[in-house]
């Protein structure tokens, strides 16, 4: 395979393709853009069907396929977050500003801050693809632990292990968790 040249696709709207494990699919597709590299991390912004800021991801390196930018699709998304932008209606819950990144950035250094803040984050994993969504209660050098997000209950539930040579990726922050952390304030409140 090809080593990919993250940092040449900076400031690229792009088509992200990732390898897939659920049978009989090859990729999975994402659309954004990489922001910086890290270790075998790259951190990308998730780009919505709207051209809108979705999330702000830790994608892992080693399952990164192909990476594809400048074709129709891109341009007609470039449209839309340029407008986006114009409108004011790009980011709208200023996810952007609460992912401190700096030349010296660790992922360790981004997922602490979300355990610190007590963020919901979602991670999805090489072992079966399924979605994890919760709040990160321990971290170390190969794993972290998720007190998870039970959906029929809306409230944190059972704690689950994740080794992080596992992680496809991590939204460490999105707009659906962003509104899921508001709404358990203001269900914790009542």
């Amino acid at each position: 395979m090809k080593k990919i040249d993250f940092l040449s696709f900076n400031n690229h709207l792009i088509e992200l393709y990732s390898r897939n494990f659920i049978e009989n699919e090859d990729e999975s597709f994402s659309l954004g853009y990489i922001l910086m590299e890290l270790d075998s991390f790259i951190v990308f912004m998730s780009i919505s069907e709207i051209g809108t800021l979705e999330s702000i991801q830790l994608r892992s390196k080693k399952f990164i396929t192909n990476i594809v930018s400048n074709t129709e699709y891109t341009k007609m998304y470039d449209f839309f977050v340029s407008y986006s932008k114009k409108m004011n209606a790009f980011d709208g819950f200023s996810l952007e500003k609460s992912v401190a990144l700096t030349e010296n950035t660790t992922p360790k250094e981004i997922l602490n801050t979300a355990l610190k803040r007590n963020k919901t984050i979602s991670i999805i994993t090489s072992i079966d693809e399924s979605i994890l969504t919760g709040k990160i209660v321990l971290l170390d050098i190969n794993r972290l632990v998720l007190s998870l997000l039970d959906y029929e209950n809306i409230e944190i539930d059972h704690k689950q292990s994740v080794r992080l040579e596992t992680i496809l990726c991590i939204d460490v922050v999105s707009v659906e968790n962003y509104l899921y952390d508001k709404y358990l304030v203001m269900k914790n409140a009542n």
